[in-house]
């Protein structure tokens, strides 16, 4: 992967905007450090989006550890995340955006809490 920029930041690490080698396509990739409190949870979301696809999912396409850093590797969202679009119309949207997005919420939350329950408990 290719980094181009730092779109985010936060307790659970860094995300860059990078690029594949071999694609050319724009993908997410999340920095945690393994000493982190956001180490364990990194597992879990790995773990969980292996099993999860949805619509309304993001899609995780690879993981890998270095050194330090454990490295999550989502498709690119170029509009960003809901709060970022909620910032940039201000929070004001209409009837019909806000039912289409609390349907993909949702349409989200089902698909990740069909997944939970179905997944096999640890001995």
């Amino acid at each position: 992967y290719t980094v181009e920029k730092l779109i985010g930041e936060g307790s659970y690490g860094k995300v860059y905007k990078c690029t594949e080698f071999d694609t050319e396509k724009a993908v997410a990739i999340k920095e945690i450090a393994k000493e982190s409190d956001a180490f364990s949870s990194a597992q879990t979301e790995i773990d969980l989006l292996k099993k999860v696809k949805g619509e309304y999912i993001i899609d995780l396409i690879d993981s890998f550890e270095k050194a330090n850093f454990i490295y999550l590797v989502y498709r690119y969202c170029k509009e960003g995340d809901l709060a970022q679009y909620l910032a940039k119309h201000k929070g004001k949207l209409d009837e019909a955006k806000v039912q289409l997005i609390m349907n993909q919420i949702v349409t989200g939350y089902q698909a990740v809490s069909y997944t939970h329950l179905t997944l096999p408990t640890k001995a």
